[in-house]
């Protein structure tokens, strides 16, 4: 009776494997590779030392054990291949970023060669991201000469793993056209090492034209105020001088450096001329050919006639 209990325990141990690969489908070679190991224990086992109660639950336990063990790794298997999924279609999200976005974005590594870049350039410059890769040089050929030196600076700094300031610069693409950039980068670690060079290139040209406009309308202007023959001059709101026009010398004796900063009140003969000015203007915001006595760096007393407004900051006088 005792060796018939013994071999139903060895059939039930036997039939748990055989039940399992019945709801493990797809891991019935694993289960049937088992199921050759634990008879091949109990052969063992038996000759060795006779089978017992306990050496028959410790096998079982094993097998437990080993059909757990494989269904982690299956497990792993799965969740590992989930996460490689998950990573790529973050990576392919982010080239898509990339590849539609309007700047023009590109790697360098620590050797200066481009290992991606945007299709963007080829609005900018007209050179496609292919080239750009198969020839890195391509980046300064296409700086203007005025710009040159400052780029080839750039660049060598940017090599360095220093973080360097943004710079513009013009570019000509492929048919002549000019191109104002503007140009940051960002150096870029891994594990605390540095491997590369993150770019980000704008076009600029829009914005340059306009400064350039503004530039050109200031220069026209102040060649106006620089030959002026009446005086201009603007003050604060409490009478300091904080404009004057070149014209100021001939009638005054002053130099411009010698009035900037001073308080207007230097300029009048009446201290209580200048008070009544500044009670009407104050009253009226506008004055027209008001006359006042002047007093030039000689002494001298001259008869001025100014037309004077007051100027506005939010709905306040400010000068």
């Amino acid at each position: 009776m005792q060796n018939l209990g013994w071999d139903w325990h060895f059939v039930m141990l036997l039939m748990g494997p055989v039940i399992l690969s019945l709801f493990y489908f797809e891991k019935r070679e694993y289960i049937v590779s088992l199921i050759i190991f634990l008879l091949t224990d109990v052969s063992t086992a038996y000759i060795n030392q006779g089978l017992n109660y306990n050496s028959l639950l410790n096998m079982t336990m094993r097998l437990l054990a080993l059909i757990a063990a494989g269904e982690v790794v299956v497990h792993h298997k799965k969740n590992s291949s989930l996460s490689i999924k998950k990573l790529q279609k973050s990576e392919q999200r982010f080239k898509n970023l990339l590849n539609y976005s309007y700047d023009w974005e590109y790697f360098i590594d620590t050797g200066g060669r481009i290992e991606y870049s945007s299709p963007s350039c080829i609005f900018q410059t007209q050179y496609s991201a292919e080239e750009f890769i198969k020839n890195p040089k391509l980046l300064l050929d296409i700086v203007a000469e005025e710009d040159l030196e400052a780029v080839k600076k750039h660049y060598e700094g940017e090599l360095t793993g220093e973080q360097q300031k943004p710079i513009q610069f013009k570019i000509y693409k492929k048919n002549g056209d000019y191109r104002i950039i503007r140009h940051t980068c960002s150096p870029v670690q891994e594990n605390g090492k540095f491997i590369g060079v993150r770019v980000t290139n704008r076009n600029a040209t829009d914005r340059w034209n306009s400064e350039q406009k503004l530039k050109e309308r200031e220069k026209k202007y102040r060649y106006i105020f620089e030959n002026l023959v009446d005086v201009y001059y603007r003050t604060s709101i409490d009478g300091k001088i904080e404009l004057v026009s070149p014209s100021v010398e001939k009638i005054s004796g002053y130099k411009v450096k010698e009035l900037v900063g001073k308080n207007a009140a230097v300029l009048y003969a009446d201290p209580e001329g200048r008070e009544k000015f500044i009670e009407l203007i104050m009253k009226q915001g506008e004055l027209k050919n008001y006359e006042t006595k002047f007093k030039d760096k000689n002494g001298d007393i001259k008869i001025l006639s100014f037309n004077n407004k007051l100027i506005y900051e939010n709905g306040k006088p400010v000068g």
